[in-house]
């Protein structure tokens, strides 16, 4: 089965990315959710908060496509996992968010370790790097539960495959909560 993108290099929690330190990246990060610069994100493992639902927000900029399949598979959670795990409720104000979903992609010049199976043709459009956080609100900002970072050719017919790894991880969490 054909992926969104050739899954190259997946980074986890601060690992680095070439050309773009952390602070860049919070930077980047705090002006793509439109918050202060002001605004504390911090690594954590805590679990998602507790309770019955989560009020979530979701954050893919242009992206609205993306944005729709975001909402499509948290109303599929809802209705077959949330009575065991919890609701989702999609907010549309990140200050009535408990945890944010924000996912992004940028151009690349070239990727870190361009993939020796992807056949020429499917390098229809220019590398990307996709940025896929999990945050907690806290007091003065967010926990960052997630970081992945994914580089690869964007394919048009792999749209709904964008952002699977972000949503597998807050599914997962939302399992273990």
């Amino acid at each position: 089965m054909k992926i969104l993108q050739v899954l190259i290099l997946v980074f986890v929690i601060w690992d680095s990315v070439p050309s773009q330190s952390i602070d860049v990246e919070l930077v980047k990060l705090r002006e793509f959710l439109k918050q202060p610069a002001s605004t504390v994100i911090v690594p954590s493992t805590a679990p998602l908060p507790s309770g019955a639902s989560l009020k979530v927000f979701i954050a893919t900029g242009l992206e609205n496509d993306l944005y729709k399949v975001f909402v499509r598979r948290i109303s599929e959670w809802n209705k077959k996992n949330g009575q065991k795990f919890g609701r989702v409720e999609v907010v549309s104000n990140i200050a009535e968010a408990q945890v944010v979903l924000a996912w992004y992609s940028i151009r690349i010049e070239k990727m870190t370790h361009p993939p020796d199976d992807t056949p020429s043709d499917e390098r229809i459009c220019c590398p990307e790097r996709d940025y896929s956080y999990l945050l907690v609100r806290t007091d003065d900002g967010f926990a960052m539960l997630s970081r992945i970072i994914i580089e690869g050719y964007s394919l048009p017919s792999a749209n709904e495959s964008r952002g699977n790894s972000l949503r597998a991880e807050f599914f997962k969490r939302m399992k273990a909560r």
